[in-house]
Order: structure tokens, then C-alpha cells, then sequence
């Protein structure tokens, strides 16, 4: 899987101990054409470029087996262990007294010169989007603070190819309730504002879901006490919810209460 004879932790070695010619490192461009000269995906079979490309959405930190396991759905599965340590021996990844690694510069090749499809990271984005069902209650984003480094790297990845598809929309209100209750606002803004812009792309401004994400915009803003946005978000969930709920839906009494304060 590499030219030249070279491993890729050897190259990584000599790309961090300087060995590299600066003229090679100097521009992003001619760093990319040297990786292309080094690395290649052309010995790889299907199921070991999906697992390098799913791998590629995920943090670049030591991730334990248990934790792989559930990501790609291989619970119990040996020949996935095996797998994973396969790509260690030919250097795609490093192994770990605890886990697996995809080293950061691998990872952004992967992306920029064998990008994944939305199909290659579905699983990842299914697996994850579990953790976060119910995101409404508090406690399922205590239950994830520990995963939160899992849920930035793929929106991160998301962001970027500029999906948008209902999943991702999904995925981002969640990813938002997870982080406003734990306090990162800014970036709870990021991804309600996020999962907004692709539910009125995808279903328009006067869907039912779209008046969910105008709440979550409404609540986020009157907890920071911007109650002009919040009350023109929420003028926009009650607006919508008026016409396809009854008036005595919880979704609907909570918003009109929330409303009367504002």
C-alpha cells in the first residue's frame, strides 16, 4: 500500500523529525503531491479502503477496539480485529497499549484524494446518531460527554463536504441539544443554525420538523437571553405548530408559555 518500500509510519517518523524537504512542505498543494507519491490505496481491497475511510471521520486520537467495534457494527467479529491489525502491519494505522490511531496527516489525505461518500459513512453516522437519541433529556448528553470528541470530528467531516440530507440534518440537532446542555453554547448554536438551514433546504419553511429546529433556536436564544431572536424563532415554530397540532399538545403549550415571556 506504499511506494517506494516505505511504510507510513515511516514516513510519518520523518515527516515530524523534518527529514522531508521544506520545498515539499512549504505549500498544502506540494504536500499533497508528495503523499500521492508515497501512498496509494491501489493494494487495498473494498473492505479495507471503506474501513480507512470510515476511520478518517473519527477523531485522530487512540480509539479502543470496544469502541471500533460498535462504530462499525463488528461487536465480537475477530476477522475485524484482525482487519484493524492488518492495517497496522502495511502502517496504515498505528496500534496502542489501548487502541487504534489514525494519524492526522493520514486522515487528511484519505480526505482530500479518496473522499468518502455519504453511503461509505453511513454506518458512522447511524452508530453515532444512536448515542444521541432522546437528546431532549438532559441526562442522554451526560451520558456522552465522553463521546463528544466522536460527534465534533464527524460534524466536522459533514460540514465540509456540505451534505445535506435529512440524516444530517438529524445528526446536527442532536449534535446541538448534546452541546447546549453541556454548556457549549457557541457550538450548540453552530449546529441548531446547521440542522435549520437544511431542513428548510430539504423540507421547506412550513414543515412540521423545520418548526422543531425554530424551537431549538427560540429556547437556545432566550437561554442567552437574546429574546428578540427567540421570540421571532418561536413565533415561527407556534405559527406552524398551530395549524397540524391540537391545542392541547405539550410542543404547543410549552411554546406558547415560553412566548408569553418573551
Amino acid at each position: 500500500s506504499v511506494k517506494r518500500s516505505q511504510s507510513l509510519q515511516d514516513i510519518l517518523n520523518k515527516f515530524e523529525s523534518g527529514e522531508f524537504p521544506r520545498v515539499c512542505v512549504r505549500y498544502k498543494e506540494n504536500f499533497n503531491n508528495l503523499l500521492n507519491e508515497l501512498f496509494s490505496f491501489g493494494s487495498l481491497d473494498d473492505e479495507e479502503a471503506l474501513t480507512l475511510k470510515c476511520l478518517s471521520s473519527l477523531p485522530s486520537i487512540e480509539i479502543g477496539l470496544e469502541k471500533l467495534q460498535y462504530i462499525f457494527q463488528r461487536q465480537k467479529d475477530v476477522e475485524f480485529e484482525n482487519l484493524l491489525d492488518y492495517l497496522c502491519e502495511k502502517g496504515w494505522l498505528g496500534k496502542l497499549e489501548g487502541g487504534y490511531k489514525l494519524h492526522q496527516i493520514i486522515k487528511e489525505y484519505i480526505i482530500a484524494n479518496h473522499t468518502p461518500s455519504f453511503e461509505d459513512l453511513k454506518i458512522v453516522l447511524e452508530q453515532l446518531g444512536k448515542l444521541m437519541e432522546n437528546s431532549s433529556d438532559v441526562q442522554v448528553a451526560v451520558n456522552n460527554r465522553e463521546n463528544i470528541v466522536y460527534f465534533e470530528s464527524l460534524a466536522n467531516l459533514l460540514e465540509r463536504l456540505e451534505w445535506g440530507n435529512l440524516e444530517v440534518g438529524t445528526f446536527f440537532r442532536h449534535s446541538g441539544n448534546i452541546q447546549y446542555y453541556l454548556g457549549e453554547y457557541k457550538k450548540a448554536q453552530e449546529y441548531y443554525l446547521k440542522a435549520l438551514e437544511i431542513r428548510e433546504n430539504e423540507l421547506g419553511t412550513e414543515h412540521p420538523d423545520t418548526a422543531v429546529s425554530y424551537h431549538n433556536l427560540a429556547i437556545f436564544y432566550f437561554g442567552q437571553r437574546n429574546f428578540e431572536e427567540a421570540y421571532g424563532f418561536m413565533k415561527k415554530a407556534i405559527d406552524i405548530w398551530e395549524k397540524v397540532l391540537p391545542p392541547d399538545h405539550p410542543n404547543l403549550i410549552g411554546a406558547k408559555k415560553v412566548w408569553k415571556q418573551l
